[in-house]
């Protein structure tokens, strides 16, 4: 698409979507967000690790790869679980 700013590719514009355990989908936006909430809600002594995270997910029936949880956090910048983790 040509616009007043440049030459963008249709994909911009639309969000990707990810399979559930049903036969239904859910965006990517949704998916990051749910990471964001996920580890805000962690326990700052145990930080949720992305292999926990792909884990949580699966259990709210959205199937990801851990690969994409790291992709996901890092566009949040979202530190590692162990830049995150609270030494007392």
């Amino acid at each position: 698409m040509i616009t007043p700013r440049g030459l963008y590719e249709f994909r911009h514009f639309f969000s990707r979507e990810l399979g559930t355990e049903g036969a239904g989908s859910c965006s990517a936006s949704a998916v990051r967000a749910l990471i964001q909430e996920l580890i805000e809600a962690e326990d700052p002594a145990h930080p949720l690790s992305d292999v926990d995270l792909t884990q949580r997910l699966a259990r709210h029936g959205i199937l990801v790869a851990r690969r994409t949880v790291t992709k996901y956090r890092g566009q949040l910048k979202i530190p590692s679980v162990e830049l995150r983790k609270v030494h007392y």
